[in-house]
């Protein structure tokens, strides 16, 4: 079975939608190609896809919390590709800007081409802070870090835009260590601890890459 069915419209020139049995989970998708590399493809929230092998390439690496991908021996950052097919070429002294301050959430919706003065105005006056956690955020943001679906950069992410922060992936390292807010830590089960150091020593390798 033919992995793509191409759309040839004016407005849909260059899009794709995946048919294969095996790309079920990545259907439904709205897929560009992606400029000097004929047969890749990425979607509208950040998967990257190849023609030929049929397959959708996995994002092996995070700098500085961002998703970053290789392809052909080439290093690309995700959010710098879907911008890129979705928003046209970046225009001189222009930088990707995360509109919800996430960092992994490369939805096309929520990026776009900002100056670097403006991306960094953002950062200064959109309201964050580091005011102390509420025992209730507290809670919260140990119960997703349980799930083992994220690592300490996208927890910081997802923390950071949950609780309207402005910390930093250490200041959540000693929260998840339990270097502060010990009382609340001292709680914890015995099965959540260990889950909780299986969790972080499981990205230790995975970040020194």
């Amino acid at each position: 079975m033919e992995a793509l069915t191409r759309i040839d419209s004016v407005s849909c020139q260059g899009m794709i939608k995946m048919n294969s049995n095996e790309l079920d989970n990545y259907s439904g998708k709205e897929w560009r190609r992606i400029e000097g590399y004929e047969g890749y493809y990425v979607s509208e929230d950040g998967y990257v896809y190849n023609v030929k092998l049929d397959h959708v390439l996995t994002c092996n690496s995070l700098v500085k919390g961002y998703k970053r991908i290789n392809i052909k021996g080439k290093n690309y950052y995700i959010h710098d590709l879907v911008c890129t097919a979705f928003h046209g070429k970046r225009p001189k002294g222009y930088t990707v800007e995360h509109k919800d301050r996430c960092k992994t959430n490369n939805y096309y919706k929520n990026l776009s081409w900002e100056t670097q003065k403006v991306n960094n105005n953002n950062r200064t006056h959109n309201g964050v802070h580091t005011q102390p956690l509420t025992v209730n955020q507290w809670r919260l943001l140990f119960d997703r870090y349980l799930t083992g679906m994220y690592s300490q950069h996208e927890i910081t992410d997802w923390a950071n835009t949950q609780f309207n922060r402005k910390s930093d992936t250490m200041v959540y390292n000693n929260i998840l260590n339990g270097k502060v807010y010990k009382q609340w830590y001292a709680q914890l089960t015995t099965t959540e601890l260990d889950e909780i150091q299986s969790t972080i020593s499981k990205y230790k390798t995975y970040y020194r890459k």
